[in-house]
């Protein structure tokens, strides 16, 4: 790959020019020069790498030269060390793989961070764990907690075993809780299902001014059509952040800030996310300005679904927004974030025994606030994206959604594929016929894979039937026919759960020995495509991100181990030894700060 003419050529024809300029003013002045400020070396020269593009090509290069937070040049180590000055920073990486920074599509790290980083500064955030063999442990080991608590402190419940946990929530509503812990503020949080009590309830009102659509959803209604107290996990969250938490927005901004400093230990770069609690904007926002996003945030408006009375009204006047934003924070859409529950509580439309079908829940069904709001969305331009959609039936409801809502807007087929509305999780869907929908809409999918890893797949294949196998992430279906898959990875990244291990999961699709549809497997070239190039699509910014390319942001990670040759079964035990986002540091590892001297803390 020759850089030498884009980026060089003007440095020579400058030096041309000086020379020739100077000889005509020689009799007039020996000491004229040209201003420093027209001379401009690299800030940074990664060089002597495997420098993986995934260009259009996937050209492999050997450095990456930068000039204020973007690839000017791409090519070989001797072609870079012309743009080298006195000042220049090199990075010799000594042979290791260089990627482009990985871009995740859907993950809630800032929701992560309220167990993880918040709840060490507030006590009100630890969840106190009870245990049970039944549902009258549960209520006793409620009842014993709310005895010890004051009325005006908060406590979180976390119920275990979660499949028992699963079920005392589908069968117990505010006013059982009400029976052991009266007037005590508690949140019976699973993580995607939460239940509370009255006084609760009340808490959740005072903060917005009304009651919540939310927890007025039909699936959550008890039989008689009433308010249960439950609701899923986009409430959870708005409780925890907004109500719980309240105003102590130092705590949040810590939160954050050591949040994304922890995707890039791991190599993601850009994450994109549904940003519901009214104080999850103002602080992403503030980080955003005080210069302090050690990572990129696609987020999708999401409060006008849990934090405003009237969702569908709030979008009509909202409008497309969709693009709007800075290079560290930028709107790709809006959406309700569940349309459907999380398994065993999904959105299916296949045969299975009643126990089965009576758990489903559908979010988005016609004539639901959900519906009707993504509804008003679609109509005034804007898009529909990072929402949670796992079984089949959702899927079939929102393009019936997208369908309908661009037909009352008049927008031509060519319109409709140009919004990329989104489809996250795939973690039941979508059907084969389903795939040629899809694609003729322009969706993207969005997939996940921990649903293989974590045991989801096997219930589900024994709830619905093994035959359903194919309905299981179905990326290389979807890719065979025309879509788009990128990759999200939607959990709390560790050393053993990294982003290398989904993407091991994604070429061997292996669990516990067993490989689970085998015909979705992808290759590495795929897979790394998949979580960079294709993503940066779903984020909205191919023109600057996904790829190490001139032009585009500077950001890249570098690796210990080689992800394109080593043994599908060693992918899992990458690690990311620098990430650059902008040009600048967001992460070293201890392993390589020789390496990386050069640029600093």
């Amino acid at each position: 790959m020759e850089i030498l003419p884009s980026t060089v050529r003007p440095i020579l024809y400058l030096g041309l020019w000086s020379s020739l300029f100077l000889t005509h003013l020689g009799a007039q002045s020996s000491t004229v020069s040209v201003p420093q400020e027209l001379v401009r070396y690299a800030d940074i020269v990664v060089t002597n790498g495997k420098v993986v593009t995934v260009d259009e090509n996937f050209t492999i290069a050997q450095a990456v030269v930068i000039q204020d937070g973007k690839i000017i040049a791409v090519g070989s180590s001797a072609q870079a060390d012309r743009y080298a000055g006195p000042d220049t920073r090199i990075v010799d990486v000594q042979g290791r793989t260089v990627l482009p920074g990985l871009v995740d599509t859907h993950s809630h790290p800032h929701e992560n961070g309220i167990d993880h980083y918040a709840s060490q500064a507030v006590p009100e955030l630890r969840r106190q764990v009870v245990k049970g063999s039944n549902f009258e442990d549960f209520l006793v080991g409620i009842r014993d907690i709310a005895e010890k608590t004051d009325p005006d402190e908060w406590v979180l419940v976390n119920l275990q075993p979660a499949q028992l946990a699963n079920s005392f929530w589908l069968k117990h509503t505010y006013r059982d809780l009400d029976k052991v812990a009266k007037d005590k503020l508690i949140l019976v949080d699973q993580g995607v299902r939460g239940l509370t009590t009255s006084a609760g309830l009340a808490a959740f009102k005072d903060r917005y001014g009304f009651e919540s659509e939310l927890m007025k959803l039909k699936p959550l209604l008890d039989q008689n059509g009433q308010m249960t107290g439950r609701f899923r996990a986009e409430v959870v969250r708005v409780f925890k952040t907004d109500v719980v938490l309240g105003n102590r927005m130092g705590v949040l901004e810590d939160t954050y800030y050591r949040e994304l400093q922890d995707l890039a230990k791991y190599g993601v770069t850009t994450w994109a996310s549904t940003l519901q609690p009214i104080q999850a904007f103002q602080v992403f926002s503030e980080l955003d300005r005080q210069g302090r996003m050690a990572v990129r945030l696609a987020y999708v408006h999401a409060a006008g679904f849990t934090s405003f009375p009237h969702a569908a009204g709030f979008y009509e006047r909202l409008g497309p927004i969709q693009g709007h934003g800075t290079d560290f924070l930028w709107n790709i859409g809006a959406g309700p974030g569940n349309i459907d529950g999380a398994y065993p509580n999904v959105c299916m439309s296949l045969d299975a025994p009643v126990t089965i079908k009576e758990r489903e829940q559908c979010f988005a069904r016609p004539g639901e606030f959900k519906s009707e709001a993504m509804a008003a969305i679609i109509r005034t331009g804007g898009r529909i994206a990072n929402n949670h959609i796992s079984g089949d039936l959702a899927l079939d409801h929102m393009m019936d959604i997208i369908e309908e809502a661009s037909r009352e807007a008049g927008f031509t087929p060519e319109q409709i594929r140009a919004k990329r509305h989104a489809t996250d999780h795939c973690d039941y869907n979508p059907r084969p016929d389903q795939i040629q929908r899809a694609v003729g809409l322009g969706l993207y999918f969005s997939c996940k894979n921990n649903t293989i890893y974590r045991g989801g797949a096997v219930r589900f294949l024994a709830d619905y039937g093994k035959q359903y196998e194919h309905m299981i992430s179905p990326v290389n279906s979807i890719l065979k026919a025309g879509g788009k898959a990128v990759i999200e990875l939607d959990h709390h990244l560790t050393d053993e759960l990294n982003a290398f291990h989904d993407l091991q999961i994604w070429i061997t699709r292996q669990y516990q020995g067993r490989v689970i549809g085998p015909d979705e497997r992808v290759d590495r070239e795929t897979a790394l495509r998949m979580i960079t190039s294709w993503a940066s699509e779903y984020v909205l910014r191919e023109d600057v991100l996904g790829s190490l390319e001139k032009g585009k942001w500077a950001d890249l990670i570098v690796l210990d181990k080689d992800y394109l040759s080593i043994p599908e079964e060693q992918i899992k035990d990458i690690d990311v030894l620098l990430t650059l986002v902008a040009g600048k540091p967001a992460y070293i590892s201890p392993s390589f700060q020789a390496q990386a001297a050069s640029l600093g803390n």
